[in-house]
């Protein structure tokens, strides 16, 4: 039987999180014994600290075979050196140092992507030459809820959100005695693994690129979409242009939008967040997408002219 590890992921992954974990754990089973390498979505844990995040990373690694690698750096540009990567089935990633910067998260992103879809890497040795490779590998990250720690995540747009599985994690009762919790996890891993692989996934799960739909919990999300760039934008201009209560709308170009919040004392903060010449059009265009009662964007004369309603 499985019970302690059972007991374990339903704990930790309250509510239907669990089910749609096992069930995406059984999809990178299938796809593992079948050489096929089938992708498979990145595996966030949010939680509180000590709650037994890092423990279910070392779950999935044992599941997969037991080898785990940190690819933080290789994913964010830091290195391009990445043959360790290529040598475990599993990349793992908890307690790095993420920068909240844009660029970085955004790179974080994109090479993210390709780490999650493409069946091939560019494998690159020290002193060696890159060489091109199918590999199977699933990625897991950890850290913890607080808001600036979630900001480890790159943004999730509408590329990323069938990519990433984001779970908020809730405390998990292992005990003192690690070593001992360890023991009992993987003598009961088996029984856990097929009872996993006999899951059915329910209709409204079923995906037939990676077997079953990516997963966000809507609290990660959220603080997620507080902290993207766009709404940091919208979020000055409604302490710097809407400080009246006429209600009226702010009407103009990106250009001068971008002008008129860099005579604010939010100067600062608006040059870091329109750090190249068209940043501001582009933060406008997703607002419009996103929240259509705030920002509408009409043409006139050939040129994007944009209407910014006031706060409710």
């Amino acid at each position: 039987d499985s019970d302690a590890l059972d007991s374990f992921i339903a704990e930790l992954l309250p509510g239907e999180q669990a089910q749609h974990f096992c069930l995406w754990l059984a999809a990178g089973l299938r796809a593992q014994a079948c050489v096929s390498f089938a992708p498979g979505q990145m595996v966030g844990l949010a939680g509180p600290a000590g709650c037994g995040k890092s423990l279910l990373q070392a779950v999935v690694a044992a599941a997969f075979g037991g080898r785990s690698a940190c690819p933080y750096q290789y994913l964010t540009g830091e290195t391009k050196f990445n043959q360790h990567l290529a040598e475990a089935e599993v990349w793992t990633i908890q307690d790095c140092a993420s920068s909240t910067d844009i660029r970085t998260r955004r790179k974080f992103g994109a090479s993210l992507k390709e780490a999650i879809v493409n069946r091939e890497i560019a494998v690159y040795p020290k002193g060696g030459k890159a060489v091109m490779l199918p590999t199977f590998r699933r990625v897991t990250a950890s850290f913890n809820d607080e808001p600036e720690n979630v900001m480890l995540m790159p943004p999730m747009d509408e590329s990323l959100l069938d990519k990433v599985n984001l779970y908020h994690c809730g405390h998990s009762e292992v005990g003192d005695d690690r070593a001992k919790t360890w023991s009992t996890f993987t003598a009961e891993l088996p029984a856990f693994l097929h009872q996993c692989l006999a899951l059915k996934v329910p209709a409204k799960w079923r995906d037939n690129r990676y077997g079953v739909k990516s997963f966000q919990h809507p609290l990660l999300l959220e603080i997620l979409s507080s902290a993207a760039q766009e709404s940091r934008l919208l979020n000055i201009v409604d302490e710097t242009l809407f400080t009246s209560k006429d209600g009226a709308p702010w009407v103009g170009s990106a250009t001068q939008l971008e002008r008129q919040l860099s005579a604010t004392d939010m100067a600062p903060i608006v040059a870091k967040l329109c750090y190249y010449s068209t940043a501001c059009a582009v933060y406008l265009s997703r607002l419009a997408a996103k929240q259509p009662e705030r920002v509408t964007k009409q043409v006139k004369d050939g040129k994007p002219v944009w209407t910014i309603s006031a706060p409710k």
